[in-house]
This record gives structure tokens, sequence and C-alpha cells, in this order.
């Protein structure tokens, strides 16, 4: 995951903000996309929490050393890695534009839940969801799908990808093309399949279907829909 994050930002930007302590400076200055609100005190103590889009690092107060990795809580018996990824998963899917996703609501408009998908059309996994998603709209479930074709750039389910948000009904062509039927090829200028991309694999996304709810809590994997809408339940019962 921290090659594809390296990938994924910049290095050698000039940071001139002051009053910013030398550590967060020089994380700044080595990757682009961090800001000063990226960096904040961990609860492990003498470290920095760093949050890239989803992805969560630990570093070292001085900025020199990246740490990746889980930290458990031996007395309270809890992740707090986990805790910190799903925060900051929530904040980037609140930068994610809506407009930019296919979404099947339910059908009054006011879902009890709404979860984003990371989908590839060739996923057989993402297929049976798909064949269901009246199951999910049925439960209170709004489902917004963003394209993540697990083949990479400039193959086949890209493609796929591509041709569908370029359709002129992009909800029944993500639904043809699950169920085997190419979209037309049709070339409607930049999509966002690569920014969608990009996002998944920053929030660790590593297989599909990837369910992420409101709350940045990452469902890995196809759930049928009244299991997932008692994940659903749990979740905002226990959450704070």
């Amino acid at each position: 995951m921290f090659l594809a994050l390296a990938s994924f930002l910049l290095f050698g930007v000039a940071v001139a903000q002051d009053n910013v302590p030398a550590g967060h400076k020089l994380l700044m200055e080595q990757f682009d996309n961090i800001k000063p609100g990226d960096i904040k005190a961990s609860k492990v103590t003498g470290l920095l929490e760093v949050s890239f889009d989803g992805t969560l690092l630990y570093a070292t107060k001085d900025g020199r050393y990246l740490i990746q990795g889980d930290a458990y809580d031996v007395l309270k018996k809890v992740n707090v890695t986990e805790e910190g990824r799903a925060i900051a998963r929530a904040e980037a899917l609140t930068n994610a534009d809506p407009d930019t996703m296919v979404v099947f609501d339910v059908a009054d408009g006011k879902p009890d839940y709404t979860v984003t998908v990371f989908t590839d059309i060739d996923c057989g996994y993402c297929r049976k969801l798909h064949r269901e998603i009246q199951a999910y709209t049925d439960l209170g479930i709004r489902v917004q799908y963003m394209f993540f074709p697990r083949s990479g750039p400039n193959t086949p389910s890209w493609t796929k990808a591509n041709n569908v948000w370029c359709a002129d009904d992009r909800a029944a062509a993500l639904t043809n093309a699950k169920a085997g039927l190419d979209a037309p090829a049709n070339d409607c200028g930049p999509t966002p399949v690569e920014t969608h991309y990009k996002l998944g694999l920053a929030a660790g996304v590593t297989g599909t279907p990837a369910i992420m709810t409101e709350t940045g809590v990452l469902i890995a994997g196809y759930v049928p829909a009244p299991e997932l809408r008692e994940r659903l339940d749990e979740i905002a019962a226990t959450a704070p």
C-alpha cells in the first residue's frame, strides 16, 4: 500500500506556513498532498498521525520517519489505527463529488443509510451484489458506486468503466455491463474513473466490492442485503 501511496503523491513542494512545527513542515515539504489539518497528535504516545486521503500512517515527531502498521490498545482491546482510518476515509469521502458516482437510491429518496461501493464491472461478487440492488434499496440503503477496475489503467475493465460513465443512462449501462453486456464505446472526454481508482487505493481498497459507510468503516466483500442492514444498524448503535 505504501508504494501505491507514494506513486500517488508528488515530492519537493515548498511550504511557506509560519508557526508550523518542524516535523509537520518536513512532511508537507516531502508530500504534496499533506496539508496542516492532515497531521495531528496520535493516541500512540510520541507519534504523529498522518492522513493521506483515507490512508493512515504514523510519523515520528520530527517528521523524519514514517511508520506503516496497526497500533492496538491492549487495555481497551481495540485497533486504534482502524478507528483513525475510518475517520480519514469518512473525510476523504466527503471530498468526493457525488455527481461522479452512479447512484441507486431508495424509493422515497430518504435512505436510512448511504454506502459507497468501490466496484469492478468484471468482478463476480460485484455482479452478485448488483443483482440484488433492489433488496438493498428496499431495506433503506442507498448505494453509490465508485469505479475501481482492479486490473488498473489501460485494461478492458477500465475501458468498460469509462464507457459506462459516457452512456446516456449510466445506471442502466452499469446494470447491463454487470450482466455481461458491454456499454457502447463512447469518448465523452475526461471521466472520474482514475479519480475513483486513486481514492480507492489511498483508502486501502485491495479488492471489490469494497463497501464504505458514511462514518468510514470499510466492509470488505459481498454482504447480502439483510446482513448489511444489520451491520449498519450495529455500527450506528456503537458510534460515538
